[in-house]
């Protein structure tokens, strides 16, 4: 991960020591994350809403008529597809807790109600 950060994040601007500790900082909630011991299926799902929630700006990203497009403007892209899913969430839900639940399939994918389809 430092080699990653250092190299393709920073481009080798930053020193190491500032590197290896925001790994140290990730590898916090790494840590709680693993010990509330969630299902693979439940971290699959959740990876696959964020791809989901991130891909309409990355295929307008890769189209050359979008050339005024850059990595800032698709990142926010991605993180604006998970805001909607919170939207969503809070309105079908009526309540904010619920919605952002949501985005984590908190409820599981076979619900009693349509909240992962809308996901």
């Amino acid at each position: 991960m430092v080699s990653t950060i250092s190299n393709d994040v920073f481009r080798s601007r930053l020193p190491f020591i500032y590197i290896r500790i925001l790994v140290a900082l990730i590898t916090i909630p790494v840590i709680v994350i693993a010990i509330k011991k969630p299902s693979i299926l439940q971290i699959y799902l959740i990876s696959n809403i964020f791809a989901a929630a991130a891909l309409p700006s990355i295929l307008l990203g890769l189209n050359e008529r979008c050339y005024f497009l850059n990595g800032f403007d698709i990142i926010c892209g991605g993180l604006g597809g998970m805001f909607s899913v919170f939207i969503f969430g809070t309105i079908y839900y009526q309540d904010a807790r619920q919605g952002a639940e949501l985005m984590i399939l908190k409820n599981g994918l076979y619900g009693d109600d349509w909240s992962a389809f809308g996901s």
